[in-house]
């Protein structure tokens, strides 16, 4: 009896104690809302509601074990007069008629702050600006009370991230809006003119980062590091720092000054060092859920669950046995996301240094959503956001060959060539050897559709990215529907990881491998020399090797020339011939050549020889 006695007040010890502790862990605040200037109807609520109880004011408390609490605000004003701003305890804030606010808590009743908020109303003027969107920017108007015959200044800006200055890039201001007609008067971020009329404006901002369906995107993370897909083995959580490490990784440009970095956009569209980003088919993840939602919901709310995120020929489901929720990020950042990695806290881009001074390669390790490394971006990549997100080829102008830059070009996923640019495969054709030399025919993919898996030499009109822009095909498009080249000699790598000791990258292999390049300004597939230790090299990923195992007549060197302008089939190689009717030395473009090279093909005189 004495025992039981004695586990029945343990037990209710604890339970008070239990009691006391959840007490203990309770925040509390108070708002209250007034009229604090002009004439208009005010409430507040500790949840958003689309019929707010209008009146002259109120007050609201909330407890929970929250270190900040949300409060909404609403204005309405009466005839004859329009809202101007809000007041925090005196003091103005940014929100417009609707306001959203987040303020601090205390441990107690008795000592829970108290947030005096005020609606201010002004007799209507003669332009009316409103901002409805104010998480996306502020706007104003100076002056605020004016009439016809006044000039008045609008300003508009897209808040920098905090902390940090980075540019939010996922934010943009797209003009003042006339509201009577929807008509945009101005997009300059500062616009003075002279009132001539009463009229109502509106700010308008975009955010450019809604998910609403399966498809193709980009993840960046504030300092416009994108995440990549670099492995394709699976291991349990706990062996590393985060269960993807190694699996998905950051991409950024090489060799910069991170002071330089963090305010950089590397796009492919400024005379920037680094890798053009955009250009990276490892950057172009297929995100796709068990359902489809919006992702504009409450900050820190799941906005999509199970998603799965592909992409190199594998995917993070397939690797760890996990997938991933997406949940909008810190209120401040709009149009940034939070990823949630299953079986850990999150995920984010560490930062990593070479000698305290240059950025590299990252990994990705565990977070929470108010760490700021953990705030990404996601771009679409369709047709809808085709000129403000894309991925396209990157051509160095070096190899220039029948009036275009040529690269390769090997992905997961198929494409449509956009902006100019021509695929091209190379087939097994009847043999060509003058010098040692193989002349190699590329063969053009008419329609531009490259299908997935497909390498290819692409022909750019441009050299950065946005100039050579690839549209990414589902992978229900029709076009691409048993589409396949089978004859096609190149092949293609993605260059993945195998284990979590980073194998399986591949080497180049003199006997049976030549690699695109540029020979005293001849463009064709060559050999890749080995490293300063005279280890082989590795082959670049998503890029494409000549598989010489498969041509019937090797040679040291190959060079390509296009089906349509060569006719190669006998070729007189002889030396040029003198008192032709025309001795102006052409190539096989037609193009006139000042300064030809030895061992390469011209016509002169109508006929095809070899220069000697």
């Amino acid at each position: 009896m004495l025992n039981h006695l004695r586990i029945s007040i343990l037990t209710l010890l604890l339970l008070i104690c239990a009691g006391l502790a959840s007490a203990n862990d309770n925040k509390y605040s108070t708002a209250t809302v007034t009229v604090g200037s002009g004439n208009g109807k005010v409430y507040v609520a500790a949840s958003s509601t689309s019929s707010p109880a209008y009146g002259t004011g109120n007050t609201v408390s909330q407890d929970g074990n929250s270190a900040n609490h949300t409060y909404y605000l609403y204005a309405q004003p009466d005839d004859g007069f329009v809202f101007s701003h809000w007041t925090q305890n005196g003091k103005q804030i940014n929100g417009s008629s609707t306001a959203t606010v987040s303020v601090a808590t205390a441990d107690s009743k008795d000592s829970q702050p108290t947030y005096s908020f005020a609606a201010h109303f002004i007799e209507r003027p003669a332009i009316v600006l409103d901002n409805p969107t104010p998480e996306y920017g502020t706007a104003s108007i100076s002056p605020v009370a004016n009439r016809i015959g006044d000039e008045v200044t609008l300003k508009a800006s897209v808040p920098k991230i905090p902390n940090y200055g980075c540019k939010n890039i996922m934010v943009d201001f797209i003009g003042w809006q006339d509201d009577s007609d929807g008509s945009i008067i101005s997009i300059e971020p500062e616009y003075k003119f002279t009132v001539e009329k009463d009229m109502s404006i509106t700010a308008v901002f975009k955010n450019k980062s809604y998910f609403t369906k399966a498809g193709y995107y980009q993840v960046r993370n504030i300092f416009n590091r994108v995440l990549t897909i670099e492995g394709k083995w699976k291991y349990s959580p706990g062996l590393k720092d985060n269960f993807l490490d190694g699996l998905v990784r950051w991409s950024c440009p090489d060799d910069i000054d991170f002071a330089d970095f963090q305010n950089a956009i590397f796009d492919g569209t400024d005379d920037k060092p680094g890798v053009d980003v955009c250009s990276l088919p490892a950057t172009i993840l297929y995100i796709v859920g068990e359902s489809e939602a919006n992702l504009d919901v409450a900050p820190g709310e799941t906005a999509l669950s199970k998603v799965n995120v592909s992409g190199q020929s594998t995917d993070i489901k397939s690797m760890t046995g996990y997938t991933l929720s997406i949940k909008k990020g810190d209120a401040r950042v709009p149009g940034y996301f939070y990823f949630n990695g299953g079986g850990t806290a999150g995920l984010k881009m560490t930062n990593r240094y070479i000698d305290n001074k240059r950025c590299c390669s990252g990994l990705l390790g565990t977070s929470k959503v108010d760490d700021h490394y953990s705030w990404m971006a996601v771009q679409p990549i369709d047709e809808e956001h085709f000129d403000e997100f894309w991925f396209g080829a990157h051509a160095s102008a070096e190899m220039n060959f029948e009036g275009g830059n040529w690269t390769s070009m090997y992905t997961s996923f198929p494409y449509e060539c956009r902006d100019g640019v021509e695929a091209y495969i190379i087939e097994e054709q009847e043999a060509t050897v003058v010098n040692d030399v193989r002349y190699l025919t590329v063969s053009k993919i008419e329609d531009g559709i490259v299908p997935a898996a497909t390498p290819v030499l692409l022909k750019c009109q441009g050299e950065r990215s946005n100039e050579n822009r690839l549209m990414p095909l589902l992978p229900d498009d029709s076009r691409v529907a048993g589409k396949a080249y089978t004859s096609n000699l190149l092949v293609g790598e993605y260059q993945l990881y195998t284990d979590k000791n980073l194998n399986g990258l591949k080497d180049y292999d003199a006997s049976t491998m030549r690699v695109l390049g540029v020979n005293n300004g001849v463009v064709g597939f060559y050999k890749l020399s080995p490293n300063e230790d005279g280890t082989p090299r590795k082959l670049a990923a998503n890029k494409v090797y000549l598989d010489l195992s498969r041509l019937s007549s090797p040679a040291s060197s190959y060079r390509i020339v296009s089906r349509e302008m060569s006719g190669l089939e006998g070729i007189t190689v002889d030396e040029p011939a003198a008192g032709t009717e025309d001795e102006t030395v052409y190539d096989l473009t037609g193009r006139p050549v000042a300064h030809p090279q030895p061992n390469t093909i011209y016509i002169v005189g109508g006929r095809k020889v070899l220069w000697r």
